[in-house]
C-alpha cells in the first residue's frame, strides 16, 4: 500500500505525509495552524486512509492526461464532441468505454498527490509569522526542517519560537468629531479591546465591524470601515503597546458640504413596488405603493411591519427587521431593496422596495422513513395546501395531510396514524405592534386545529388539539414562542383484542398479573414466551382512558449557527409545559373525561466544535423532567429509541435483562418523567457529498415516584449515574439537498440491566451484529 500511495510521485520528490507544528518546543495538536500553510496531506478518513490519492493513483496515465485536457477547457466547450477529439491521443486498443467511465469516476474523485515544495513552504513561514503577530506574539519567529520517511515521503516540520506577547496598556483616542466620541464611549461595555488585555488583530477587526454597525445605527448611513484607523506603539517596553484609534472621514465627495464630516441620514419617501407596477399608485399612511390592479389586497398588511417611516432616523437594524418581517409574511420575496441619498438634500434617503407575490396557492409533498434490524419499517409521506392572502389582509392558510406507517415481518400494519392540520398565520399581533416594532421583529400570530387518528399496538384513538400561537424575535438568532392556549382532547373510539385479563406465565415460571378491564369476565392462565409477554406489555403500557389537556407553552431558541461570525456555534431550546393553569378548573372534569395538571421542562444543548477542515466534533445534551399529579398522558413521556439519540436501544424492548428484573423493567422504564442524553458525533466528510461519523450515546430515562425507590428504573441523585447506558458505533450520510440518506450501524457497550460482570457488553462485543438504522431525512438531522 505504501508504494502505491507513491506511485505518481516523481523522482527526488517526496509526497508530503505531515505537517508537524511545535510552539516553543512542544508538539501541538488539533490545532487551526493547517489552515495557515500552503501546502496540506491529501485528505484521509479517519487520519488513516488516503482514500482519493489512492483513486487518482488507480486511474490511467493516459486517461487522466486526456481529463486534465478537458477540464481545462472553459465551461462552454466541455462537449462529448471535444472528448472524443481528446481521446484520440490514446490508441483504441488501450481503452474501452466502460474503462472510461471508471478513470473518469476516479479523476473526478481523486486527488492528485501534494509534493513538498519549498517555495511554498516558504510562503507558509511568513503566514504563520503574520498569524502569531496579529494574537500579539510581535516577537515571532519561525523555521523549518523536512523529516524524510523514504525516498517518497516526507514530513515538514515547523518550528515557531512565538516570545511572550504584548498587552494593551492604554487606549488613547482621536476623535474630532464629539458626538461620535460621546455615542463610542457610552457603548464602551460592549467592546472588544480593553487595557490589559492582550493584542490581537481579530478583536480590531471585529471591533470596527462593531462600530460600524453602532454608528449605523444612530443614523450615520454612509459610516465606512475605512474611516477608522488602529495604531500600535510598541516602544515603551515590557510587553506593552499602546492603542490609537482614529476616526476621520475619508471624503470622497466634490460638493460645497464641510469635508471630513460625519452626518446624520433621515428617511424621506418610501416607495413600495409590487410585481414591477409603474403607472398605478396609491398613498397609504404615508407610504407610496405601486400595486397591480389585478393584486387586491390591503396596504395595511406591508405597513404594519414596516420599522420605517418617513421622516424617521435611518437605522441599520430598522431596514434588517423591516426585511425580516417581510419575509415573515410568506407571501412576498425582496427583489430589490434600494436606499439613495436624495439628490436636492444629502441628509434625507429615498428607499424603493421592490417585492414579487408568491403563488397564490402551492402544494407540496413529502416523505421520509427510517428502517432497522431490531425494529419496524416506518413510511412518513405528506402533503401541504398553502393559501396565501386567503382575507387580502396577509393572512396565509396551510392544510396538512400527514400519516405514520410502521410494518413488521410478523404484520402487514402495526401502527398507523393520519393528521390533519389546519393553520391560519395571521400577520398582526395580540399587543399592539407598532409599540414595540422599533425593538422586536414581526409578531406573527398562529391559530392551529388538528385532528389525529391512531392504530397504536391494538387500540385506535382520536386526538384533537387547537393551538394559539404568539412568537417574536430578538434578533435573527434569537426567538420566543408561546402557545397561549393549547388545548388536546384524546378519545378512544375502539378496543380491539389485548390481553389485559390474561395471567402471563413466563418460560421460567414467573407469574404476571394485570388489572383486568372487566373484573366480571374469569382471568386466564396462558403460558408465554418472553417476546409474546413484551408484546403485550406494550399494549397495556399505550392504552389510555380518555383525557383532556389545557397547557400553556413556552420555548425559547438561541441559533448561533445561523451567525456567520460564531467559529463554535451552539443551538440552544428551552421548552416549558404547565398543564393545570387558571383554567383548569373549568375542564377538570369536562363530560365526564379526566384533565391532567403537570409542569414538564426541556433543556436542549448542541455545540458545534470545527476541529480541523472537514473535521467536526457535535456535541448534545439534553435533560427532561416532569412533575405530576395526575397519572401521566403517555404522548407526555419520555422514552428511549429516537433516530438521534439512543441508536442502540429499542423505544420498547431491546435489553436482555435479568428474568427475575423483567417485570420491575417494564413498570418503571419504558415510558418515563425524567430523561438525562449525552451524544458525541465526530464528522469527517469522506467525499463531498458523503460524510462519516463516528457516535458515542449516553444517557436513560427514570421514573420520579418515591413510593418504588427502591425498584430499578427510579431516579436517585446518589445512584442515576450507575443507570446511563453506553452505545456507540459508526455510520455515513449522504446529501442528495433536498434530503439526506443515513445509515448506523450501533453497538450497545454498557448495559445497567444485566448481572454484575456482565454490563460491559463491550468485551464480549460482536462486530459483525450491529444496530443498523437507516434513514431518509430533511436536512439536517442533529
Amino acid at each position: 500500500m505504501s508504494c502505491h500511495l507513491t506511485k505518481k510521485v516523481p523522482k527526488e520528490k517526496y509526497l508530503l505525509t505531515k505537517n508537524i507544528f511545535i510552539i516553543n518546543e512542544k508538539k501541538v495538536h488539533f490545532s487551526n495552524l493547517e489552515n495557515y500553510v500552503k501546502q496540506k496531506p491529501n485528505k484521509k478518513i479517519l487520519n488513516i486512509f488516503p482514500v482519493r490519492l489512492m483513486m487518482y493513483n488507480f486511474s490511467h496515465p493516459d486517461l487522466e492526461e486526456v481529463f486534465s485536457s478537458f477540464f481545462s477547457l472553459p465551461k462552454e466547450h466541455r462537449n462529448k464532441k471535444v472528448l472524443n477529439h481528446l481521446l484520440k491521443r490514446i490508441p483504441r486498443n488501450k481503452y474501452s468505454t466502460k474503462r472510461i467511465y471508471w478513470n473518469w469516476f476516479l479523476f473526478k474523485n481523486g486527488e492528485k498527490p501534494i509534493i513538498i515544495d519549498y517555495n511554498l513552504t516558504k510562503d507558509s513561514i511568513q503566514n504563520l509569522n503574520s498569524y502569531f503577530y496579529s494574537k500579539g506574539f510581535l516577537d515571532v519567529h519561525t523555521d523549518f526542517s523536512l523529516l524524510i520517511e523514504n525516498e517518497k515521503k516526507g514530513k515538514i516540520i515547523y518550528n515557531i519560537y512565538t516570545g511572550n506577547p504584548y498587552f494593551i496598556n492604554s487606549i488613547i483616542y482621536k476623535f474630532p468629531e464629539k458626538e461620535l466620541k460621546d455615542i463610542y464611549l457610552n457603548e464602551l461595555n460592549s467592546s472588544l479591546i480593553k487595557e490589559g488585555k492582550q493584542y490581537n488583530e481579530t478583536h480590531l477587526i471585529l471591533e470596527i465591524e462593531r462600530m460600524k454597525k453602532m454608528y449605523e445605527d444612530h443614523g450615520y448611513y454612509n459610516f465606512d470601515i475605512s474611516d477608522v484607523k488602529f495604531r500600535i506603539d510598541p516602544s515603551i517596553g515590557n510587553q506593552k503597546i499602546n492603542l490609537y484609534m482614529e476616526i476621520n472621514k475619508v471624503n470622497t465627495s466634490t460638493n460645497k458640504h464641510p469635508p471630513n464630516k460625519h452626518r446624520k441620514y433621515f428617511f424621506n419617501e418610501i416607495v413600495i413596488r409590487i410585481n414591477q407596477e409603474e403607472n398605478h399608485s396609491i398613498f397609504y399612511n404615508g407610504y407610496k405603493f405601486f400595486i397591480p390592479k389585478n393584486k387586491n389586497f390591503n396596504p395595511k398588511m406591508i405597513t404594519d411591519i414596516l420599522t420605517i417611516s418617513p421622516g424617521s432616523l435611518y437605522k441599520r437594524k430598522d431596514i434588517l427587521s423591516t426585511q425580516q418581517n417581510i419575509y415573515s409574511l410568506h407571501n412576498f420575496n425582496i427583489d430589490q431593496f434600494k436606499i439613495e441619498e436624495q439628490i436636492d438634500n444629502k441628509k434625507n434617503l429615498n428607499v424603493e422596495i421592490f417585492l414579487s407575490t408568491l403563488k397564490d396557492h402551492e402544494l407540496k409533498f413529502h416523505i421520509e422513513n427510517s428502517i432497522s434490524n431490531k425494529m419496524d419499517i416506518g413510511i412518513h409521506p405528506g402533503v401541504t395546501l398553502l393559501s396565501r392572502n386567503i382575507l387580502k389582509n396577509g393572512a396565509n392558510l396551510m392544510l396538512s395531510i400527514k400519516g405514520n406507517f410502521t410494518f413488521s415481518r410478523k404484520e402487514f400494519l402495526n401502527m398507523s396514524q393520519f393528521s390533519l392540520q389546519g393553520k391560519l398565520i395571521y400577520p398582526s399581533s395580540i399587543s399592539s405592534f407598532r409599540e414595540q416594532k422599533k425593538t422586536l421583529y414581526r409578531l406573527p400570530t398562529s391559530i392551529i386545529f388538528q385532528i389525529d387518528s391512531q392504530k397504536n399496538m391494538g387500540i385506535r384513538r382520536i386526538h384533537f388539539s387547537n393551538v394559539l400561537n404568539y412568537e417574536w424575535k430578538d434578533n435573527y438568532y434569537k426567538k420566543h414562542k408561546i402557545r397561549i392556549t393549547n388545548f388536546q382532547l384524546v378519545k378512544n373510539i375502539k378496543q380491539e383484542e389485548n390481553y389485559h385479563n390474561e395471567d402471563i406465565i413466563f418460560p421460567e415460571k414467573e407469574t404476571i398479573h394485570f388489572n383486568p378491564i372487566n373484573p366480571i369476565n374469569p382471568t386466564k392462565k396462558i403460558k408465554k414466551t418472553f417476546e409474546e409477554y413484551v408484546k403485550m406489555k406494550r399494549e397495556n403500557l399505550l392504552f389510555m382512558e380518555d383525557y383532556f389537556i389545557n397547557s400553556i407553552i413556552y420555548n425559547y431558541e438561541m441559533n448561533q449557527t445561523l451567525d456567520k461570525r460564531k467559529k463554535n456555534p451552539f443551538v440552544l431550546r428551552e421548552n416549558i409545559e404547565i398543564s393545570g393553569n387558571i383554567l383548569s378548573p373549568l375542564f377538570r372534569k369536562w363530560n365526564n373525561i379526566p384533565s391532567y395538571s403537570f409542569f414538564k421542562y426541556d433543556l436542549s444543548f448542541k455545540r458545534f466544535c470545527y476541529l480541523a477542515k472537514y473535521h467536526t466534533l457535535v456535541s448534545k445534551l439534553f435533560f427532561g423532567i416532569i412533575f405530576t399529579y395526575d397519572k401521566l398522558p403517555f404522548e407526555k413521556s419520555y422514552f428511549l429509541g429516537e433516530s438521534e439519540e439512543f441508536r442502540t436501544w429499542d423505544s420498547f424492548y431491546t435489553k436482555i435483562i435479568q428474568p427475575e428484573k423483567k417485570k420491575i423493567f417494564f413498570e418503571n422504564t419504558s415510558f418515563s418523567q425524567n430523561k438525562i442524553l449525552l451524544v458525541h458525533e465526530y464528522r469527517y466528510e469522506i467525499l463531498s457529498k458523503l460524510i462519516g461519523v463516528i457516535f458515542l450515546d449516553l444517557g436513560n430515562i427514570w421514573f420520579l415516584d418515591k413510593k418504588n425507590s427502591k425498584e430499578i428504573g427510579n431516579f436517585k441523585w446518589n445512584s442515576f449515574y450507575k443507570e446511563l447506558t453506553l452505545g456507540g458505533g459508526t455510520g455515513f450520510r449522504y446529501d442528495f439537498k433536498f434530503f439526506i440518506f443515513r445509515i448506523d450501524l450501533a453497538y450497545k457497550f454498557y448495559d445497567p440491566y444485566q448481572k454484575e460482570g456482565k454490563k460491559w457488553i463491550i468485551h464480549h462485543l460482536k462486530i459483525q451484529e450491529p444496530l443498523m438504522n437507516f434513514g431518509i431525512h430533511r436536512p439536517l438531522p442533529f
